[in-house]
């Protein structure tokens, strides 16, 4: 791969999890039907060891299959009934303020950033003045994902990231009253 190549590996198919091994494996073509080790499905950890190892720098793995958040050993594998409804407001907030957030979004990287026009906000303030001024649109959530289209494209290029104790599936939410 050139240092540009980007990869996307979408995989739709049959999964599984094993409550006994608390781990997720792809159904293959070749998996046997009644087989207790599980020795010919393909586990999520060997799945995530051989495309880590891909030697793409930018790599993006879809996975259209049951029991498919279990490829990360952190999350549990309840399904919902209605695979279609969107949980409720309230809901989405308990879920994304029940887990650890440490995120940071910074205007630039290592580099001066512009103050922009004297008496008048910086081109990153006034973007992230923009997103809080859209009130998180018709739900009334801003999360820091949806606050980043407004300021990814300025020049130099901010930078958002997590630190420290950040916890999978964490979001930091702003909830308009």
């Amino acid at each position: 791969y050139q240092p540009l190549d980007q990869v996307m590996i979408f995989f739709a198919g049959h999964g599984y999890f094993d409550e006994s091994f608390k781990e997720g494996f792809v159904v293959v073509k070749e998996s046997l039907k009644d087989d207790p080790g599980k020795t010919s499905y393909v586990s999520y950890n060997r799945l995530r060891n051989v495309i880590n190892s891909i030697p793409c720098e930018h790599l993006m793995l879809m996975m259209d299959v049951c029991f498919g958040g279990t490829f990360d050993d952190a999350i549990a594998s309840a399904r919902d009934v209605d695979v279609y409804k969107e949980v409720s407001q309230s809901e989405f907030i308990i879920r994304k303020l029940a887990v650890k957030t440490r995120k940071y979004l910074t205007s630039g990287g290592k580099t001066y950033v512009s103050d922009g026009i004297p008496g008048k906000h910086s081109p990153f303030a006034k973007r992230v003045l923009d997103a809080l001024n859209t009130f998180g649109g018709t739900d009334g959530i801003l999360t820091l994902t949806e606050m980043y289209p407004y300021v990814e494209k300025l020049n130099p290029e901010p930078r958002l990231g997590k630190l420290g104790d950040d916890a999978p599936g964490s979001e930091f939410v702003v909830v308009v009253k």
